[in-house]
């Protein structure tokens, strides 16, 4: 799981993407938060920024390789998370692009 704390900005920028960036990051999952006043933090251009990084709990779909608490889930796809099971069953899932 990656989790980046951002200033203002750049917050506002990232959340712009935020369904897409655990694809842009190659990772289960991205978490964006408030970075808070206070905290220590690298700069980039006139941004304000820390990010960490830690091990998932979840179990890895056996298609993506996400690690997804939904993974389990499906009676018919026990091993895969519930977006695959939507996209090999269902309707599948609407990317944001650009």
């Amino acid at each position: 799981t990656l989790e980046i704390k951002a200033d203002t900005n750049l917050l506002a920028r990232l959340k712009s993407y935020s369904s897409e960036l655990k694809f842009i990051f190659i990772t289960s999952d991205c978490i964006l938060s408030d970075l808070p006043a206070n905290q220590n933090s690298k700069k980039i251009l006139d941004y304000n920024y820390l990010i960490t990084v830690n091990k998932s709990s979840n179990s890895k779909c056996e298609r993506c390789w996400h690690r997804n608490e939904s993974v389990g889930s499906s009676n018919k796809h026990p091993s895969l998370c519930s977006r695959c099971c939507d996209n090999i069953e269902g309707k599948g899932e609407i990317r944001q692009l650009g």
